[in-house]
Parts: structure tokens; sequence; C-alpha cells
């Protein structure tokens, strides 16, 4: 079962999973190398990955060194080291910045 995000991302933005060690207690990490999108990116191949160590480094990593967007587009699979350290602990946070495909200029309101 893929995890869940804290809330959903807007159409642009980020999406944001969390690991705490003081409210999820008795857990090692993420309990999944599977994360949800939601919503699914309209650029799948603009978005990128930044974690966040449990000492508090933020890194984005690209996506050849370990994880892939699913076909579809609803999920990411995270593998080889980088699960392993989503699994242990070791990440604290896992973020997808999503690109907007066409920002509004700026001082102008997104539309509705």
């Amino acid at each position: 079962m893929p995890a869940r995000p804290l809330s959903p991302a807007d159409t642009c933005g980020e999406l944001d999973y969390a690991f705490d060690p003081d409210t999820d207690a008795g857990v090692a990490g993420f309990d999944s190398c599977v994360f949800e999108l939601t919503p699914i990116p309209s650029e799948p191949e603009e978005l990128l990955l930044i974690v966040e160590t449990a000492s508090g480094v933020r890194m984005s990593r690209r996506r050849d060194a370990g994880w892939s967007v699913t076909p579809d587009h609803t999920a990411v699979v995270l593998t080889g080291s980088l699960c392993e350290e989503a699994l242990s602990g070791a990440l604290q946070r896992i973020t997808f910045e999503y690109k907007c495909r066409n920002p509004p200029p700026k001082g102008f309101p997104p539309l509705d």
C-alpha cells in the first residue's frame, strides 16, 4: 500500500511525507517505499524529489539515484539505498515538488 501524504499538493507546489519518531512510536521509518502522488503531476518528468535526513540535512535526489514514477504517474517508487534509508528512519521527510506547466505572471492571482 502506498504511503499517504500529509496533505494533497496543489497542481503545482509541494507534496510532503514526514516521519516523526516522537509521534510514530515503535516505528523505525516509513512503512513503504511507494509514495502516492496526489494529484497526479501534469509534468511527471519535471517532478523533483527532496529528502531530509533525521539530522535536518535537505538534498534533492536525481531520478537516476534511486526513484522512479510509476507508468500511470500515480506514485513514486524508491529503490536501492534510498528505499533502505526511508525504511530505516534515516530519512525524516520526503517532499515532491511539482513544476507548474504555465505559472501565472508575477503579481497576478491564479485563475479559479
